[in-house]
């Protein structure tokens, strides 16, 4: 009996495991905008998008790493700043500045992110990754931290990697 209840553990957590690496909206069909747009869990970021007039950028066949806050990091980002949604969305310049910082030219896998290096942003300015206790994370321009939470969602135009804090570029 207890081996059968360990057998049927293991098959659970081997479902969701597969589960897991399936259901994270990667769809290499997909450019990087559209699978924002579609990820529930990034419809913040998509509108962002929207509004600051980028939806070319991230839709082109350039290929871009692309490092995506999720909703719960535009929703603290508004508080630390002290805006509403609608001002955030009202300052397009403002807007795209901090939407393009989270771009990098090319793609890069989370396996192959140069760690402790200065990372150009499409922005212009940098932001660096490291490997902190086993989790990747961002130091963004302001010495603020993120951390990447999901990693290696495909799309046809680079890779997306989902994080935990809007990076601000510096000052």
């Amino acid at each position: 009996m207890r081996r059968r209840n360990i057998l049927i553990l293991s098959g659970v957590a081997v479902a969701a495991l597969a589960t897991g690496c399936n259901g994270n909206n990667s769809d290499s069909s997909k450019d990087i905008f559209e699978l924002a747009r579609d990820n529930s869990n990034l419809s913040f970021l998509a509108d962002g998008i929207i509004k600051a007039d980028l939806v070319q950028t991230f839709q082109n066949n350039t290929s871009y790493t692309l490092f995506a806050p999720n909703n719960a990091a535009f929703v603290a980002l508004l508080a630390e700043l002290g805006l509403t949604k609608e001002q955030l969305f009202a300052d397009k310049l403002l807007l795209a500045s901090i939407l393009t910082f989270h771009l990098l030219p090319g793609k890069v896998n989370s396996s192959n992110i140069p760690l402790n290096t200065p990372l150009r942003t499409v922005q212009g300015a940098t932001l660096k990754v490291d490997n902190v206790a086993g989790i990747l994370t961002i130091t963004d321009g302001r010495n603020r931290s993120s951390h990447i939470i999901q990693v290696n969602l495909e799309a046809r135009n680079g890779v997306v990697h989902v994080i935990d804090k809007v990076l601000l570029p510096p000052v």
